[in-house]
């Protein structure tokens, strides 16, 4: 389009795309007077629907895993591995602020790491926002490793494969697994038979 600057008489052109996020349903906003409808025209060519962080956990660990390279890249530090109970917390979350939290969270896990290791204690979400999972003291089962060679040593971090890691170091005792990850007997088993599949 055509535009002339404020106090100009030259007229310019541009051509120009906008890229807008929203948290909240605009046509919605629309709909109650609260969002002027021929801005929501204007900006409604191309809409793309992308599920909050808490629908899309099969994604989660490798996530976490990027975002751990990028703070111990920026902090100095070599986190090689997490351990499945850090994990399982992390899976457990409910992620209200989407890849900002996620980011900030695992930031905060690496600066309190002062090891190779994420740990359970470790993993710290905002005292409002923290999922209600009670605090676990059971024997540690061994961490899950973040190289580059996972998938050949069978714990490569996708949702399925972290759940079937941590059954495994639990001994393949499903009570205990489940109860790690703060799941019931039944989803554990579906998580299991879904790996099984692959």
């Amino acid at each position: 389009g055509e535009f002339e600057r404020l106090g100009s008489e030259r007229m310019l052109s541009s051509n120009a795309r906008i890229i807008c996020a929203s948290n909240c349903s605009l046509r919605d906003r629309v709909r109650q007077g609260k969002f002027r409808e021929d801005l929501y025209q204007r900006l409604n060519g191309l809409t793309l629907l992308i599920p909050p962080l808490r629908e899309r956990l099969e994604e989660l660990p490798v996530l976490i895993a990027a975002e751990l390279k990028a703070a111990g890249l920026k902090e100095g530090k070599n986190i090689t591995a997490i351990h499945p109970e850090a994990m399982a917390k992390l899976l457990h979350h409910k992620w209200r602020g989407n890849l900002r939290e996620l980011s900030h969270t695992v930031r905060a896990m690496t600066l309190f790491c002062n090891g190779s290791v994420i740990l359970p204690e470790h993993v710290v979400f905002p005292p409002d926002l923290e999922s209600d999972q009670s605090s676990r003291t059971s024997e540690r089962p061994d961490p899950v490793a973040l190289s580059n060679n996972n998938k050949e040593s069978g714990t490569d971090l996708s949702l399925a494969n972290a759940v079937r890691f941590i059954y495994e170091q639990a001994g393949r005792n499903q009570r205990r697994a489940a109860k790690l990850l703060d799941i019931s007997r039944a989803t554990l088993a579906r998580h299991l038979r879904n790996v099984a599949q692959k």
